[in-house]
């Protein structure tokens, strides 16, 4: 179908904006990176920096040359002649009211957040945190998409619940994967050297600091999940978003 094609093809052109992107929380983080470790440790972190402007240059560029390759121009052109067709087969729910398959999505991924929310524990590994922060994300893109339809006050005030959650989520995800980029560095530092021993103090220094940061981050979520969740919260979401709701 339209949308298996075109899913398919821009969640691949999403998927190599990730590298830049990490990379580019590193570095616009540098000094406060810097500044998260002892004095005597912070020299190490030189030769990493320097290696993440390189690694960033090459990712920037393979990110520019797909960008601009023929595959991706026609897909954007392919895109373009799609919405621009008047010749379109009628969406299986073409006939209901907007409202009513609007309301449809939220319910069901506000209660898949709920319940892979509900999973959660100081335990949880961080892919499947990773994977309530993707379904968070798809609810807020479903709200505001049709919050049109929706009373603004009651739509706003949901809205901030989700968003102070996809905050904590967000970095928590950041964090993990700035660990992992960390972990793969330290794998590769040489050894014998007095600079590249430096280098690896200072890597081990900042992983602990981040994983700290972390920790706290799961207390975070903790609070702000049980204000996601509370019984007047639930009970706002389920009420506004029933099959007769909305706004005319």
């Amino acid at each position: 179908t339209v949308v298996d094609r075109f899913t398919k093809a821009f969640s691949r052109l999403g998927t190599l904006t990730g590298p830049t992107r990490d990379l580019d929380v590193y570095l616009l983080n540098r000094e406060t990176y810097v500044q998260r470790l002892a004095p005597t440790l912070q020299p190490g972190l030189l030769l990493f920096f320097a290696e993440l402007e390189r690694r960033r240059q090459i990712e920037q560029k393979k990110l520019v040359r797909v960008l601009r390759a023929k595959t991706t121009r026609n897909v954007l052109a392919s895109w373009r002649r799609t919405l621009r067709s008047r010749d379109r087969q009628p969406a299986p729910l073409a006939e209901m009211p907007t409202v009513e398959v609007a309301s449809r999505i939220i319910r069901k991924r506000f209660k898949r957040v709920l319940k892979d929310g509900r999973a959660l524990d100081a335990s949880t590994p961080d892919p499947e945190v990773h994977r309530l922060r993707i379904q968070c994300k798809k609810l807020r893109y479903a709200m505001e998409f049709f919050s049109a339809l929706y009373p603004r006050q009651d739509m706003q005030g949901l809205l901030r619940h989700l968003k102070k959650l996809q905050d904590i989520l967000g970095s928590f995800n950041d964090l993990s994967v700035q660990q992992e980029m960390l972990r793969t560095t330290m794998k590769k530092v040489p050894t014998g050297s007095q600079r590249h021993l430096e280098q690896a103090a200072a890597l081990g220094g900042l992983m602990q600091s981040l994983y700290q940061e972390q920790q706290e981050l799961r207390g975070h979520f903790v609070e702000a999940f049980e204000q996601f969740g509370d019984p007047a919260t639930t009970a706002l979401f389920l009420e506004l978003f029933q099959n007769k709701q909305g706004i005319s």
